[in-house]
């Protein structure tokens, strides 16, 4: 696929999800396929998506940025020194993807308190971080 084909069919798809939460107010507001399916309007479905994809995502690239860039990749696109570097790699593979998981464990209406979100947060990220450290290679010697 060619470039201008591709961002013609992304232009298509947002003009018409943003055509799809304009008419779930007025036209569509009852009746329509979204509410025999979901329960709810077209509005309401891309919303609970967005409320799951957005959080995931962030998640995702805090994991990734944290665990899977190398040094020297991170320290040439910042452009910094090994201090800085070693407290921007602590936030990123602890702190940010902990912070995510809390907020976005914390907007499940079934969940009351923050007992279980920062457990979940917590869990979450150590068992990531207890995956990598398993997964690494083992080092040969000579």
């Amino acid at each position: 696929m060619t470039r201008p084909q591709a961002v013609a069919i992304m232009v298509i798809a947002a003009w018409a999800m943003g055509l799809l939460t304009v008419v779930s107010f007025n036209v569509w507001a009852e009746g329509t396929i979204f509410h025999t399916l979901f329960g709810r309007s077209a509005f309401d479905v891309i919303e609970l998506l967005t409320n799951i994809f957005m959080p995931v995502g962030g998640l995702l690239i805090a994991l990734f940025a944290g665990w899977a860039l190398t040094q020297s990749e991170v320290m040439k696109e910042l452009g910094t020194n090994i201090t800085w570097f070693k407290c921007w790699r602590f936030l990123v593979r602890f702190v940010s993807p902990a912070a995510v998981a809390f907020v976005f464990l914390r907007t499940i209406p079934q969940v009351d308190g923050y007992l279980i979100p920062t457990l979940g947060a917590l869990l979450i990220v150590g068992a990531f971080a207890a995956s990598q450290r398993w997964l690494k290679k083992p080092r040969q010697t000579a």
